[in-house]
C-alpha cells in the first residue's frame, strides 16, 4: 500500500508543475527542485512495492524513512498548492474589478506581484531532496526487482502505476447466497426456530416457549450466511409476526442495539431515542412485546462476542408461550451455553469437506457456469485444499482467481506467492495467508480505498456514497476519460466486490450498491497493515489520546478521557478525522473543536455527523481548515455554522444535520459536488440576501438536499436548469412554489424527492425514482402525469401526498414501475388498478391506510414478488390470512407476504 503514497505524490507534483507553468514568474528555480524530487520518487515507489510484496515493510527502517519523507513532502506541496490557488484567485478578482480607486488598485497589484511563500517552499523542497539523496546513497544494496519478480503479482512497468489498465465495468449482481455445505445446518436451525406443529403435550409446550437458538463457529465459517438464509425465507416471514436483525460486534453499545431492535419491530424511527438510558430502553422494548403477546417475534443477534452483552439484552425479551425465538451467532461457546442452559438449541457449524470446498470454489471462480476446465483442476484443488475447509478462505481465493487470466502460469504464480501458513500478529486463524495475499495482490489504486474501510466500526453498514466521497476527497480516485469521479469510484468498489473483499448489503433503486460490509477478519487485516504504514489508526473503547500516533487518518469509536485537550497537537499530521460516537464534553466541546482547527490545518476530511456534537457555536478557527474537501457535522438550532463554511474554497461535500440559520458565502463554493443541509430563515415577508438560494455558481452539484425556510419565496427556480450534473434532488418546503416546470432540462436527474404542495406536474423525463410527501393533491391528473414517465421504476407516496378517497392507476400507464409504496392516507377507501396498468410491478407496500378494506381485484394478475401491509384495517388483514382468509387466493401466488399491525 505504501507505494500508492509515492504515486499519489507524483500526481500532485505534476499538478503543481502545470500550475507554475501558467505562472512563469513564480517558477524562480523551484521547477528544478521539483523535477529532482519527481526523479527520485519512482525508485522509492518500486522499492516500496517490492518490499510490500515480500511482506517486509514493517521490518525495514529505510521503508519507514521513505514513508516519513513522502508524508512530509505531501504536506509541503499541499500547502503550497493552496497558496498558488489563492494567488490565482486574487488575479482573477483584479481582472474583474472596474473603476477602482488608485489606492485599492495598487494594493491588489502588490498582492499578486509575487508569492510570499515561494522562497520558503523552495527551501523546504531542497531539504526534502537532501533527505532523499541520503536515502538513495544506499541504493546499490536495494533489490533491483528482478530477484523478487515472482512475488509481484501484476505491476512491472512504472507507467502502469500511474495509468492502470482499463477496467471493464462489471455491475455486481446480488446473487443467491452460496450455501454449499450448509444445507443441513440451515435445515437443522430452521427446525429449532420453527418446529412442526404439535399437540398440547409437554414437548409441544416446550417448543412454544421462548427459546434462544445459537449458531456457533470460528470466524469465516459462515454463521451469518446461515442466519441470513433462514431470516430471508418466505416461511420465516410468514411464521413470525415481527422480526429484527442487529449486528452486535465487539464495539457495539447495548443502547444502540436496543434502539435498533425497537425501531425495526415498531417500524417507527421516533419510538425511541439514543438519548434514553439502557434501562429505559429495555423496559420500552419489553413492554412493547409484552403488550402484543399474541404476536410471535424473531430477534437475530449476529456476532455476539461476550456473555456480558447477552446478560444486558436478555431481560428485554419477555417469556411467551407462542413460539417466539432469539437467534444468536457467536464464536464464543460460553455465550451460547449461557443463553440456552439446556444446551439443546446450540448448533455448531463445521468446516467444509474437500468436495464441498471444491464446489464452492468453482461457483465463485467460474460464475458463468461450466465448472473448472480439466487442465486447471489439479492446481486448483491443491490451492483449495490449503484453505482447510474455511468458506471465507475458499471464497476469497475464488475471487482472487476470478480476476486473473485463465492460464496455468497465472494460477501457478498465485499458488507460489501465497504464504499458506501465515499467522496474523498474535491471532492465528485458518487461511491467514490467502487473506493476506488478497491484500498484497491488489493494484496500487485499490489499496488505499480498501484501507479506508477500516475507519468504520466493526460490522458497520457502510453507505457507498459516503465511501466514494471519502475516496475522492483524499485523491484516491483518478479521472478516467469522460467518466465522473463518482463513476470511477464505483468501479473501484466493484473490483473489491469481485475480489470478495467487500460484500453487498443493500442495493439502490437503480440496482447499484447502496451499502456494503467487510468481514471482520479482513477488517482486522486491513487495520493491522494500516497502522504499521501509519495510513490510519482506529481508537476504540475509552480513548487515551496519548496513544495517538502520527497516522494520517484517525477514527474514534469510544469516549474521550479528561486529558483530551492536552494531546490535540498529536493530530497535526491528520488528513482525516472521523467521530462515530456522540460526544458531549460540556463547555470543553468548543475548546476541543477549536483545538482541532488549530492543530490539524491540513485536514481533508472531517466527519462529525455520527459522533462529536458541535455544541452551540462553531469557532472562528475553523477557517484554518482551508484544505477541507469533506465536512459533515450535527448542528444545534442556533448554530451559525455556514458563516464560516463559505471559506472552504476546495469543499466538495457538505452535510449538515440540524437546523442552520446562516448561509453567507455558501453559494460561492464552485467545487461543491454534494450538498445536504437543513436551513431555517425566520423572516416571512422579505428574506435577506444571505438567506437566498443562489444556484448560479454550483454547476458541479450532483446531489442537492435542502429543506424549509421562507428563503424559497425569492429563489429563482429557473436556475435549477443550470445544474446540468444534478443526479439527485431533495427539496423540502412549506409553501406552494412554482418549481415543477423547471425540471425538464435536468436530463441527468434520476432521483427526486419533493415534500410540500405542488401546483404543476412536469417532471424530468429520465426520472427513475420519485418520492412525494405532503403534496395535497386530490385529482387524477397527478397519476396520469406520473404514469407517462417511461423510465420511472420506483414510486413512493408518503403521508398527505394524495388526499382523494379513491386512487386509480389508469390503463396502460406505469409500464416500467417495479416498486410502489403508499403510506399515510387516512382517507383512502379504494385502490384501483385498471387493465394494463403496473404490468412490471414486483413490490407493493401499503402502510397506515386505515379505511382501505380490500386490495385491488387485479392484484392476482400482477407479477408481484413482495407484498407488505402495515397498520391496516383488521377487515383487510383478516381476509388475507393464509389458507383461511376469504381473499387468500388473491395473494397466495406471491412469494413474500408480510402483514403486521
Amino acid at each position: 500500500m505504501a507505494e500508492a503514497g509515492t504515486t499519489y505524490l507524483l500526481s500532485k507534483l505534476d499538478i503543481l508543475i502545470n500550475m507554475l507553468k501558467k505562472e512563469a514568474a513564480l517558477l524562480g528555480g523551484v521547477e528544478e527542485e521539483i523535477q529532482h524530487l519527481m526523479g527520485e520518487l519512482p525508485w522509492m515507489r518500486k522499492y516500496l512495492h517490492e518490499a510490500d510484496a515480500r511482506h517486509t515493510i514493517q521490518d525495514d527502517p529505510e521503508i519507514q524513512q521513505i514513508i516519513d519523507l513522502t508524508h512530509e513532502a505531501e504536506d509541503i506541496i499541499d500547502d503550497f498548492v493552496f497558496q498558488v490557488q489563492q494567488h490565482q484567485r486574487r488575479k482573477k478578482e483584479l481582472s474583474s474589478v472596474r473603476f477602482l480607486k488608485m489606492r485599492t488598485l495598487k494594493k491588489f497589484i502588490w498582492r499578486i506581484r509575487g508569492l510570499p511563500g515561494l522562497h520558503e517552499f523552495k527551501r523546504q523542497i531542497i531539504a526534502i531532496n537532501k533527505k532523499s539523496d541520503k536515502i538513495s546513497t544506499n541504493r546499490a544494496k536495494y533489490p533491483t526487482g528482478r530477484e523478487h519478480a515472482s512475488t509481484i503479482s501484476h505491476v512491472n512497468e512504472d507507467d502502469q502505476y500511474l495509468y492502470p489498465q482499463r477496467r471493464i465495468r462489471r455491475r455486481p449482481i446480488v446473487e443467491e447466497l452460496n450455501v454449499v455445505g450448509m444445507v443441513d445446518s440451515i435445515r437443522q436451525v430452521t427446525s429449532l426456530l420453527m418446529p412442526p406443529e404439535t399437540s398440547t403435550s409437554s414437548g409441544g409446550q416446550e417448543q412454544q416457549q421462548r427459546l434462544v437458538v445459537s449458531i456457533v463457529g470460528m470466524g469465516g465459517l459462515g454463521k451469518t450466511t446461515v442466519a441470513t438464509k433462514i431470516y430471508k425465507t418466505t416461511n420465516t416471514e410468514r411464521h413470525f409476526d415481527v422480526s429484527a436483525w442487529v449486528y452486535v460486534s465487539q464495539e457495539s453499545r447495548v443502547v444502540d442495539l436496543l434502539c435498533s431492535i425497537i425501531v425495526q419491530i415498531t417500524r417507527d424511527k421516533y419510538y425511541c431515542s439514543k438519548e434514553m438510558d439502557e434501562e429505559t430502553l429495555r423496559k420500552l422494548l419489553y413492554n412493547y412485546l409484552e403488550e402484543r403477546r399474541h404476536k410471535r417475534y424473531l430477534i437475530v443477534l449476529d456476532d455476539v462476542w461476550d456473555t456480558d452483552t447477552w446478560e444486558h439484552l436478555d431481560p428485554a425479551f419477555p417469556e411467551t408461550n407462542n413460539g417466539c425465538r432469539i437467534l444468536l451467532t457467536t464464536r464464543n461457546l460460553e455465550v451460547a451455553r449461557l443463553a440456552d442452559p439446556s444446551h439443546h438449541n446450540i448448533h455448531a457449524l463445521r468446516l467444509l469437506d474437500n468436495e464441498e470446498s471444491w464446489e464452492l470454489f468453482q461457483k465463485k471462480t467460474f460464475s458463468s457456469g461450466g465448472g473448472c476446465p480439466p487442465e486447471f483442476a489439479d492446481l486448483g484443488k491443491k490451492m483449495v485444499d490449503k484453505c482447510r475447509g474455511l468458506p471465507l478462505g475458499v471464497v476469497v481465493l475464488g475471487g482472487l482467481l476470478l480476476i486473473k487470466d485463465k492460464t496455468l502460469a497465472a494460477w501457478s504464480k498465485v499458488h507460489d506467492s501465497v504464504n499458506w501458513e501465515l499467522t496474523h500478529g498474535e491471532r492465528s486463524y485458518l487461511c491467514a495467508g490467502i487473506l493476506a495475499f488478497s491484500y498484497y495482490d491488489m493494484p496500487y489504486y485499490l489499496k488505499p480505498c480498501f484501507m479506508t474501510i477500516g475507519l468504520f466500526p466493526e460490522d458497520h453498514e457502510i453507505r457507498t456514497s459516503k465511501l466514494f466521497h471519502f475516496w475522492i476527497a483524499e485523491g484516491f480516485v483518478r479521472r478516467e476519460g469522460g467518466k465522473s469521479l463518482e463513476d470511477t469510484a464505483e468501479d473501484y468498489l466493484e473490483e473489491l466486490i469481485h475480489r470478495s473483499l467487500i460484500k453487498i448489503e443493500r442495493c439502490r433503486y437503480d440496482g447499484r450498491v447502496k451499502t456494503c460490509r467487510i468481514h471482520d477478519l479482513l477488517r482486522d487485516l486491513a487495520n493491522a497493515k494500516s497502522e504499521k504504514l501509519r495510513f490510519l489508526q482506529v481508537n476504540q473503547s475509552n480513548i487515551n489520546f496519548s496513544t495517538v500516533t502520527n497516522a494520517r487518518r484517525l477514527s474514534f469509536h469510544g469516549d474521550f478521557n479528561n486529558e483530551v485537550l492536552e494531546y490535540l497537537h498529536l493530530l497535526r499530521s491528520a488528513r482525516t478525522l472521523m467521530f462515530h460516537k456522540d460526544q458531549s464534553m460540556g463547555h470543553r466541546t468548543s475548546s476541543f473543536f477549536a483545538g482541532i482547527c488549530t492543530h490539524s490545518k491540513l485536514l481533508t476530511v472531517l466527519d462529525m455527523k455520527g459522533g462529536l456534537y458541535s455544541g452551540g457555536s462553531i469557532p472562528a478557527a475553523i477557517k484554518n481548515l482551508q484544505h477541507l474537501k469533506y465536512f459533515s457535522c450535527n448542528a444545534a438550532s442556533n448554530t451559525k455554522i455556514l458563516e464560516y463554511v463559505g471559506e472552504f474554497v476546495n469543499l466538495q461535500t457538505l452535510i449538515i444535520k440540524g437546523k442552520c440559520t446562516y448561509m453567507q458565502n455558501i453559494w460561492s463554493l464552485r467545487r461543491l459536488r454534494h450538498l445536504e443541509v437543513d436551513l431555517t430563515c425566520t423572516e416571512e415577508r422579505r428574506v435577506p440576501s444571505k438567506c437566498q438560494l443562489g444556484l448560479d455558481n454550483l454547476t458541479s452539484l450532483q446531489t442537492l438536499s435542502i429543506s424549509y425556510g421562507f428563503w424559497v419565496n425569492d429563489v429563482r427556480w429557473d436556475r435549477l436548469k443550470m445544474l446540468k450534473n444534478l443526479r439527485s434532488l431533495s427539496l423540502m418546503f412549506g409553501k406552494e412554489i412554482q418549481i415543477a416546470t423547471q425540471f425538464g432540462q435536468n436530463t441527468n436527474l434520476t432521483k427526486l424527492h419533493l415534500r410540500g404542495p405542488l401546483p404543476e406536474f412536469l417532471f424530468p423525463s429520465n426520472l427513475v425514482k420519485l418520492v412525494l410527501s405532503s403534496s395535497n393533491r386530490s385529482d387524477t391528473d397527478l397519476l396520469v402525469v406520473l404514469g407517462n414517465l417511461t423510465r420511472l421504476k420506483f414510486l413512493e407516496f408518503r403521508p398527505l401526498s394524495y388526499t382523494a378517497r379513491t386512487m386509480t392507476f389508469p390503463t396502460g400507464l406505469f409500464a416500467r414501475l417495479q416498486s410502489l409504496e403508499i403510506a399515510g392516507f387516512p382517507d383512502l377507501c379504494e385502490l384501483k388498478m385498471e387493465e394494463g396498468a403496473l404490468v412490471s410491478l414486483t413490490h407493493l407496500v401499503i402502510r397506515s391506510c386505515g379505511l382501505l378494506m380490500n386490495l385491488p381485484q387485479r392484484i392476482g394478475q400482477l407479477q408481484l414478488q413482495v407484498l407488505q401491509l402495515y397498520n391496516m384495517h383488521p377487515r383487510l388483514t383478516d381476509g388475507l390470512r393464509e389458507n383461511v382468509g376469504k381473499n387468500w387466493d388473491q395473494i397466495k401466488h406471491i412469494s413474500s407476504v408480510v402483514i403486521s399491525q
